[in-house]
């Protein structure tokens, strides 16, 4: 039977219940009424025993009647509970086996069926998502499927190593960066450059999504900011950077790829003597301060990058600086982020991170980022779901 159909036979018998009510009651005051016109056209018989006995039994139909129509809303209260009980099952649990499966689905088991019980909507909809489901196992049962996602996850991946940079040497600096990528491959992104003064500029980010699609947005994101940085970089700051370099993502992804990615990103330049300059949107950077041994936190405000083409009004440089002994460390989210093997819902966090940091502090950079490394990767048992990229950064002068 329909749902439909179950519904409007459920409506009618509430309807037909409380239409017997109704008639019950105008039925039950007509009578009254006659009763007690009667007696005023006979009200020299009220004093007489007739119309105590005509009193009594008004007294008798009413007591009657307000019995009779509470039982019949007791009933009608009852009836409208089990209707609703009933609909209420025949709804929500076809629907929360459908979500079940779709769940089980979505863990690649194709071998769960939603039971085809009903030959309503329900039904329909059951013997639609078991076909799907079947040619979803065929599809993915065949060689050529299998081949075809290895060869773009290796093509997506050769992609994001490329862009990985070698370690600039630097006077009053030392560096480590390490990119862990994910099964899928993710959309993380680091650069080190030097510009014609010999400033530092380090940016870091994350295209959202994963695939062949946002490794092209992270070349596109590295070649724009190697060329501004090695043209302009000497007397620009981040902010200007952010600006500029926005303006070719947004065109690049919205018009030329017609897609909706975006992409979180942080510049960062280093002019000397413990100056640092920081503009964009993405984690906290982290600095480890070797007189306190305690890590300082600095939020990076902004939008994301590649939404839309003039972020000038939400873009702006910050200072800060560090000590010598002083340590950075910049992060994607796949560090504090990753999940623990297990149990998933457990997230590594921000003060892991910290303490990793801390107890590392009078270590070099090399060390302190396979120290993290090493503690994201032990934490998901070395199966990343998000890429993981860290850039340490430690003033040795």
């Amino acid at each position: 039977m329909k749902i439909k159909v179950r519904i409007f036979l459920g409506i009618g018998l509430l309807l037909l219940i409380f239409s017997a009510i109704i008639i019950y009651t105008i039925i039950l005051l007509q009578t009254s009424h006659t009763l007690v016109t009667k007696m005023i056209d006979h009200e020299t018989a009220m004093i007489s025993g007739q119309g105590i006995l005509s009193f009594k039994l008004l007294q008798s139909r009413f007591l009657t009647g307000t019995i009779l129509l509470v039982i019949f809303l007791f009933i009608s209260i009852l009836a409208a509970v089990l209707l609703a009980f009933v609909f209420s099952g025949s709804l929500v649990n076809p629907v929360n086996t459908l979500v079940n499966t779709i769940k089980e689905a979505e863990k690649n088991n194709y071998e769960s069926k939603v039971p085809v019980k009903t030959g309503d909507e329900f039904g329909d909809l059951a013997l639609s998502f078991n076909s799907i489901i079947q040619k979803i196992k065929k599809n993915r049962s065949q060689p050529e499927h299998h081949d075809r996602n290895k060869k773009e996850t290796e093509i997506a991946l050769r992609i994001q190593t490329s862009t990985c940079p070698p370690i600039p040497a630097h006077d009053e600096l030392e560096i480590a960066a390490s990119m862990y990528p994910a099964t899928e491959v993710g959309g993380d992104y680091y650069d080190l450059v030097l510009d014609k003064k010999n400033n530092l500029w380090i940016g870091i980010g994350d295209v959202s999504g994963n695939g062949i699609t946002p490794g092209l947005i992270v070349m596109m994101a590295s070649t724009a900011f190697n060329t501004y940085v090695l043209e302009k970089g000497s007397h620009t700051t981040p902010g200007d950077a952010i600006i500029s370099i926005n303006r070719i993502l947004t065109d690049n992804i919205r018009i030329r790829l017609n897609q909706n990615y975006f992409m979180s990103m942080n510049f960062i330049k280093y002019t000397g003597s413990g100056q640092f300059l920081q503009s964009g949107s993405h984690m906290d950077i982290i600095v480890y301060r070797k007189k306190t041994k305690r890590c300082d936190l600095f939020p990076t405000d902004g939008v994301y990058m590649g939404i839309i083409p003039d972020i000038s009004g939400h873009t702006e440089d910050k200072a800060f600086h560090m000590d010598t002994g002083d340590i950075m460390v910049v992060y994607t989210n796949g560090i504090i982020e990753a999940k623990n093997k297990d149990d998933i819902e457990q997230l590594l966090g921000i003060d892991a991170l910290i303490k990793t940091i801390i107890n590392n502090g009078e270590k070099d950079a090399s060390t302190i980022m396979a120290a993290i490394r090493e503690q994201s990767l032990v934490w998901c048992g070395f199966k990343p779901v998000d890429d993981m990229t860290v850039v340490v950064v430690k003033r040795i002068r």
